[in-house]
């Protein structure tokens, strides 16, 4: 849905400075309940056994998986440009039961924008929770295609009630900055590679038990400067 055009057909003045601006992405899943992620502007999904991808009626996406080996995905098609500052941003309001599932949420190549990945040998950089990892904490990621994953411990332990303002950058240092609401995380210089035209911002869940595991967002964006490289 385009939504920098007024009721009247006029572009809305207030967005007038996006022109020149940053190449931005939004949604906020302001869709009919039984939309499939899919189905929105931009947005690609691809699920596994029981997994879903769909929007719910509280304005929410919602990656579900009720049983074992259950596993949803969902991201932006477009690829973005690492070294133009890409930034993607999720507002995450559940993570519903906490045991047996597996929460990614940041950046991926081209190669990870798969049902099961990105947890191999593919780049990436991203918010990971994992039951049994890190204390039941959120940790900041990042890999290079060849090299071993890189992981930075937040401390804040994820709570299915809380909700979470996560974002994930990268810069042309290949330094990736991750934010948790008010507390800031960064990786080392070089964790992940520079240049790269082939990011995605996604979200993604795989579940390894029955039980019924939620991920839910009611925003998502992703924007990069327009400088050429």
């Amino acid at each position: 849905t385009n939504r920098n055009i007024a009721a009247d057909a006029d572009i809305d003045l207030s967005k007038l400075n996006l022109i020149s601006g940053q190449r931005t992405f939004w949604e906020d899943f302001d869709a009919d309940p039984a939309t499939a992620i899919n189905d929105l502007y931009g947005f690609s999904t691809a699920v596994a056994s029981g997994g879903t991808a769909t929007c719910a009626n509280t304005s929410l996406g919602q990656l579900n998986g009720p049983t074992n080996n259950d596993k949803a995905l969902a991201f932006v098609s477009a690829r973005w440009h690492g070294n133009r500052g890409c930034k993607m941003s999720a507002r995450v309001t559940a993570v519903s039961s906490l045991a047996d599932i597996n929460v990614q949420i940041g950046w991926g190549d081209d190669a990870a924008m798969v049902i099961d990945g990105p947890v191999s040998d593919q780049d990436w950089a991203l918010f990971e929770f994992r039951a049994g990892t890190a204390d039941g904490q959120w940790r900041l990621g990042s890999r290079i295609t060849g090299a071993a994953a890189v992981f930075v411990n937040t401390g804040i332990t994820v709570a299915s009630a809380t909700i979470y303002n996560i974002s994930v950058e990268l810069t042309t240092t290949g330094t990736v900055i991750g934010k948790i609401n008010d507390d800031t995380f960064q990786s080392a210089a070089g964790a992940v590679k520079t240049g790269a035209t082939d990011w995605h911002p996604f979200a993604r869940i795989s579940v390894s038990a029955a039980g019924g595991k939620l991920l839910a967002f009611d925003t998502f964006s992703a924007s990069e400067s327009r400088t050429d490289i």
